[in-house]
């Protein structure tokens, strides 16, 4: 999966940076990590529009994040 776009609530994401780098950088890596094409299903077969299955998704996130605790 690539991060395409950041928000930063309260400079969450700039607080991470200084302070816990290496926990950022661990969280980038596996976000990176994640096989997206994994959780799609087809939505719409005439127009091929892809939509996640969100809790397939959130479950591989779950278990990515609790493997690294």
């Amino acid at each position: 999966m690539k991060i395409a776009q950041t928000y930063s609530h309260v400079n969450g994401e700039e607080y991470l940076i200084y302070h816990f780098r290496n926990l950022y950088d661990e969280i980038k890596k596996i976000i990176n990590g994640i096989d997206i094409k994994i959780p799609q299903k087809i939505q719409n077969t005439e127009k091929e529009d892809f939509n996640y299955d969100y809790k397939e998704l959130t479950n591989i996130f779950e278990s990515k994040f609790a493997a690294k605790n």
